[in-house]
């Protein structure tokens, strides 16, 4: 089952929003977590938060549409890395993308690499 992330909306120009930001909750060695969100727009931000600088693999699943096509990435330093995210390559038919984390070889994502996603819309 997936970790639902609540998407932050920004509507409103030249106001502060607070940023939702959901933490892995996977706390066993070599544990992957998959997150769901279902973004309404076309493009998306998704923020992916290494606290960490072991390898931290990410993995947005091709989606099901005309334009499907899947994304793998991963980095080893302690920052947050933001995706511009077209929506249409990831969405499945039901309207949701699916993030996979996957974390270095015998770590744990929640204490170890303390992984966080976040994603505005």
């Amino acid at each position: 089952m997936a970790t639902e992330v609540t998407m932050t909306k920004m509507s409103a120009i030249n106001t502060a929003t607070k940023l939702n930001v959901k933490a892995a909750a996977i706390d066993t060695a070599n544990g992957t977590e998959t997150f769901e969100f279902a973004p309404k727009g076309v493009r998306v931000l998704l923020g992916i938060e290494n606290g960490s600088t072991d390898k931290l693999t990410y993995e947005l699943s091709a989606g099901d549409m005309w334009a499907g096509k899947g994304l793998t990435g991963d980095f080893s330093t302690v920052e947050t890395k933001v995706l511009r995210l077209d929506t249409a390559n990831f969405k499945d038919d039901e309207g949701n993308i699916t993030l996979k984390l996957t974390p270095a070889s015998g770590k744990k994502l929640l204490t170890d690499h303390g992984a966080k996603v976040f994603v505005i819309e």
